[in-house]
């Protein structure tokens, strides 16, 4: 094979190399602009019962391969979709996408879901707990143990508001406050952790 030719077929190569960059790239260039959807995800934590509002939510775009890794449930599915449609059935974090039959459903939730208004903010003086700190919207269960050493359980799966060293601010049914109060009167009560909340 002589100079010329091997001129030629380089360039040829060059030039198919350079032809197939171009179409790659502008492949990728499309799918990126024509890949992206809205998601909707939590503004702030919604409790568990809340029917979405607009201003709960915030809008993320993402792409195509995102959304599927991530969150290929996630609303809103179609055009059609509109958030006061659904409702939280547990505690939904900032920045949590909504994921149908995972944290929201099209259906009111069932009675034993205590509404945010009716539940009331209650401070008890508790042990300390030690590390990691209590962090809110874990949820914790809280003893009190009576005169003859009973360890009795006053709250379950209470949502922590605040925590500080000596004491700690849960969510409480409103009708179970009084209850609550005349329970942790005078005594000091015990935080129980879940592992969850060890865990994050």
């Amino acid at each position: 094979m002589n100079f010329r030719t091997r001129y030629l077929l380089a360039a040829l190569c060059a030039a198919a190399a350079g032809l197939l960059t171009f179409l790659y790239l502008g492949g990728i260039g499309v799918a990126a602009g024509s890949g992206t959807e809205i998601v909707w995800v939590a503004r702030r934590e919604i409790l568990p019962g809340t029917q979405l509002k607009e201003e709960m939510l915030q809008r993320v775009e993402v792409d195509g391969p995102t959304r599927q890794l991530l969150a290929r449930e996630a609303l809103p599915r179609t055009a059609s979709d509109t958030p006061d449609g659904w409702y939280a059935t547990r505690a939904i974090r900032p920045g949590e996408p909504l994921i149908p039959a995972g944290n929201v459903s099209p259906v009111p939730p069932s009675a034993d879901v205590t509404p945010p208004e009716a539940l009331r903010v209650v401070s008890l003086r508790t042990e300390w707990v030690g590390p990691p700190e209590l962090q809110p919207t874990e949820e914790v269960d809280l003893y009190v143990v009576t005169g003859d050493g009973e360890a009795l359980r006053i709250l379950t799966g209470a949502r922590v508001v605040q925590a500080e060293s000596d004491r700690v601010s849960v969510l409480v049914p409103e009708e179970q406050v009084p209850l609550v109060i005349a329970a942790a009167d005078g005594v000091t009560v015990k935080v129980v952790r879940r592992l969850e909340g060890l865990l994050r």
